[in-house]
Order: C-alpha cells, then sequence, then structure tokens
C-alpha cells in the first residue's frame, strides 16, 4: 500500500456502511497497526464506551488481533444536515470542548474525523481549526 500512496501507511478506516467482520482481519494481514472506523455518525461521543485504544476481534476466528481499534469520537459530517451548515458545526464546539476535557480526565485520546472535501473554502478551513483548538490537544 505505502508503495501507492509514496508515503506509510499504518491505519485506516472504513466508512460504517461498508466495515464487515473480515476487515480488521484484512487490515490487520496488510500490515496495518490500527484502524478508526467506530463512532457515531449522528453526534460526538464514546460510542465503544472509551477513548482508550482496545485489540480488535476476529469475530469469525474468535481470537484477539495485534490491530489496535482507536474508537472515533467527532465527525464534522455528524454536524451538516442537507448543505454545508458551519454555523450548526460552530454550535457543536462547545460539547466538543465538553468531550476534550473528559477524554484528557481519562487520559485518553480524543478522534477527531473532519473530511478533506469540507476543507475547499477559507470559511471551512477556519472552523477545522477552531475544532482543533477547542479539542485543545486531547488527541
Amino acid at each position: 500500500m505505502s508503495e501507492v500512496l509514496g508515503a506509510p501507511v499504518a491505519g485506516a478506516r472504513q466508512h460504517y456502511l461498508k466495515w464487515n467482520p473480515a476487515t480488521w482481519v484484512a487490515y490487520e494481514t496488510c500490515g496495518l497497526t490500527h484502524d478508526a472506523s467506530p463512532g457515531f455518525t449522528d453526534r460526538m461521543g464514546f460510542r465503544c464506551g472509551t477513548c482508550h485504544d482496545y485489540p480488535a476481534f476476529d469475530l469469525r476466528g474468535r481470537r484477539a488481533l495485534a490491530l489496535r481499534v482507536r474508537p472515533l469520537h467527532y465527525m464534522d459530517t455528524s454536524f451538516y444536515a442537507q448543505e454545508r451548515e458551519l454555523p450548526r458545526v460552530r454550535a457543536s464546539f462547545g460539547d466538543l470542548g465538553r468531550l476534550a476535557a473528559e477524554v484528557r480526565r481519562f487520559g485518553g485520546t480524543l478522534n477527531l474525523l473532519w473530511h478533506n472535501n469540507f476543507l475547499n473554502g477559507r470559511e471551512e478551513r477556519a472552523a477545522y481549526l477552531e475544532a482543533l483548538s477547542v479539542a485543545g490537544g486531547a488527541w
């Protein structure tokens, strides 16, 4: 994979509709170290119940994998409706700050997903930088 991209690849994320039990086995087989797929699509929070990574599990082979799961806690598109609505995204930043504080309280890592196609304009890039600032280094 790194030959194609020209840079090392350590982890991946699958769209939630594309994940299946064989995904983590395939990731481990190709040498990936982590996956950041599990998270909410419609809100922020601890879908996996934690802010710490944990070992993935092969459901078919009934065994723990070396691959680690890094749960997703915040995703930009959770706060977009039909159109890009930066005010709705920015309105979520208060809750993002509280989430980041909770992650710091437990010594975890906040995993934030900001889609690259939402970085096209100046305002979108500013919102992204604002989100990182609000998160305050909790990743």
